[in-house]
């Protein structure tokens, strides 16, 4: 095969072989498991096709194994063992020669025809047909997260729709209806086409949250779903770490889109409901609770910074979309503040939330440029352990409309760390 640019999705892939945060001693086998969409870009196969030779040629170990699947048929193309020897050796070698001929036609054709679905209900049963050895099974997923199968209309993750926790156990559900689990200890990650796959933020991260579930049910662990090559490029821990409890619910299916176009004024006009510096007091009386608050100025006087609050072992994040969580309350939301000292005693240009435990480590705080044209300054007040602290901090900008991704490189987000 022709000698490839390295690019976007192929430097994603070549990280997935050192793992996220479970790094694998060199002597370890595993085999290997790509389902690659059938529809997607050529530039984009072509990227994938020179991180499959270098996967074979440098990066796996003697007798791992590498299969090849297209989506969403979950047709194999090529498997492959891979012998011992230089790169040279091994992409010279019959057997090896000889699969990665079978690909030329899916990696060199220019047009993208069919779809970008993977059909993920059926990847656990092509894993378990395919697989020739007991060595510990690395599932990589190239292809669009939004299932979407004409067949399953009512399950369709199109236009801000997700199902909900509740049909993973429903009959006709297509995650749960006939679906085996994955060989023990899997690993899968997820790296869709394009950055943006959802409707919105909120809607990604639903539907992240929902093939974390699904893994999970059935015996695997879904590590990454990005298609951000630098936040991959680390290695160094899973893009998640908690463990996901199935909620309750009643309905199989619901909307979850929050249109940055269509946001509403929000609550700066209305009365302050408790004043920030009641919540902060509250706190310092009590080592179960955290409070924090921000306000900012800049030059440009639309600027807008929101505090996101995440606490480990709950999925959901606290923010002015989210205002209750199981672990706390996100009491007041500024559109502008234009105050960076204004008096401890009247918040009305600030914003705040309350964690209901003391457990500061088991935080993570971002604050997101939502709207700025200019850098901003930022002030924040934490409590924890009835100690009060301040910091200052820059975020640059510009505003990024609260999106999610990629927030480790981007301007528009912040990672607050407020030691004790």
């Amino acid at each position: 095969m022709e000698s490839l640019r390295l690019k976007t999705l192929a430097v994603a892939l070549t990280i997935t072989l050192y793992g996220c945060g479970e790094a694998l001693q060199p002597a370890q086998n595993q085999e290997w498991f790509f389902i690659v969409a059938e529809g997607l870009d050529a530039e984009t196969r072509h990227e994938v096709g020179q991180q499959l030779q270098e996967l074979v040629g440098t990066t796996c170990v003697e007798n791992d194994v590498v299969h090849f699947i297209l989506a969403p048929s979950q047709k194999p193309l090529a498997s492959m063992t891979v012998p011992a020897g230089s790169r040279n050796r091994r992409l010279r070698s019959q057997e090896i020669n000889g699969e990665l001929r079978k690909l030329i036609p899916y990696f060199t054709t220019e047009t993208a025809t069919g779809s970008q679905q993977i059909n993920l209900p059926a990847v656990p049963a092509t894993v378990r047909s395919l697989r020739r050895t007991q060595f510990p099974a690395r599932v990589i997923i190239v292809g669009t997260p939004i299932y979407d199968d004409p067949q399953q209309g009512y399950w369709s993750m199109a236009d801000g729709k997700v199902p909900t926790d509740a049909s993973l156990e429903a009959p006709n559900c297509p995650f749960h209806m006939g679906v085996v689990d994955f060989p023990g200890g899997t690993i899968a990650e997820w790296f869709p086409p394009t950055s943006r796959f959802g409707v919105d933020h909120v809607h990604e991260e639903a539907i992240t949250r929902y093939y974390r579930l699904f893994f999970q049910k059935h015996k695997a662990k879904l590590t990454r779903l990005t298609s951000n090559i630098a936040i991959a490029l680390d290695g160094s821990a899973s893009q998640f770490s908690d463990t996901l409890s199935p909620q309750q619910n009643a309905e199989l299916m619901r909307t979850v889109r929050l249109q940055i176009s269509e946001r509403q004024p929000r609550q700066s006009n209305k009365p302050v409901l408790e004043e920030a510096e009641q919540v902060l007091a509250a706190a310092e009386e009590a080592n179960h609770e955290m409070a924090f608050a921000i306000n900012w100025v800049s030059e440009d006087p639309s600027c807008d910074i929101d505090v996101h609050v995440r606490s480990a072992g709950c999925p959901e994040v606290l923010f002015f979309g989210n205002t209750e969580t199981p672990f706390g309350k996100f009491f007041r939301d500024v559109q502008s503040s234009g105050s960076i000292n204004g008096d401890s005693a009247n918040y009305q240009n600030w914003e705040w939330v309350r964690i209901d435990h003391g457990r500061l480590e088991d935080l993570t705080i971002w604050l997101n440029a939502y709207r700025t044209a200019e850098p901003a300054q930022v002030r924040i007040i934490g409590v924890s352990k009835g100690r009060r602290y301040e910091r200052n901090i820059q975020i640059n900008g510009p505003g990024d409309g609260g999106r999610s991704e990629d927030r480790e490189l981007s301007d528009a987000w912040y990672k607050v760390t407020m030691r004790r």
